[in-house]
């Protein structure tokens, strides 16, 4: 069936409207500065001067299926005439952020029952953060417009800052670009 993959609802806007085809993980091991990433059969070795120094793990392949969690609220009863009824129904933030509003529940808790995307990964490749271009901003589904590297940054920042992996540490990041299958 796959991994799961967090997503937050800006992000999951873009792939459903198609505009968001990439995203970028950091590294679990950072090789040290000055290394090059040789890239071989889903694993990453760093050379340091023709040196081989370390290895790191792709987190995801070409073919992996990826189920997208988001943030979500399941409406377990609805009030029908005099007594409540089980519903079941999956409403999601991405699409409707002002309804429920203290009730929404963690992407990290959504079982996989209540996802509704599947992404599969098409290509892999390691790079440092910083060196992300104006095609790749726009397939992580960030405007089209002078802005796209800021808000990139500003995102990146909110997600990854507070572990220690801002934007300025120009981490070594698995990129990864997908296609939605369901």
């Amino acid at each position: 069936m796959g991994e799961p993959i967090s997503f937050i609802d800006v992000e999951i806007r873009a792939i459903r409207d198609g505009s968001k085809t990439q995203f970028r993980v950091p590294l679990k091991a950072q090789p040290p500065q000055g290394c090059r990433m040789i890239c071989a059969s889903g694993v990453w070795s760093w050379e340091l001067d023709g040196e081989f120094i370390g290895e790191s793990k792709c987190p995801y392949q070409p073919g992996d299926r990826l189920w997208v969690r988001e943030t979500y609220h399941e409406c377990v009863n609805t009030w029908v005439e005099d007594h409540y009824e089980p519903d079941g129904s999956i409403y999601y933030r991405a699409d409707s952020p002002d309804l429920w509003r203290r009730c929404w529940t963690s992407p990290a808790l959504m079982p996989r029952c209540a996802s509704r995307i599947t992404l599969e990964v098409l290509r892999v490749w390691p790079e440092q953060l910083q060196e992300i271009t104006i095609d790749d901003l726009w397939a992580e589904g960030m405007d089209r417009d002078m802005w796209a590297p800021t808000q990139f940054q500003i995102r990146w920042n909110k997600l990854y800052a507070k572990k220690g992996q801002g934007w300025n540490t120009n981490l070594w990041v698995a990129c990864n670009e997908f296609k939605v299958v369901k």
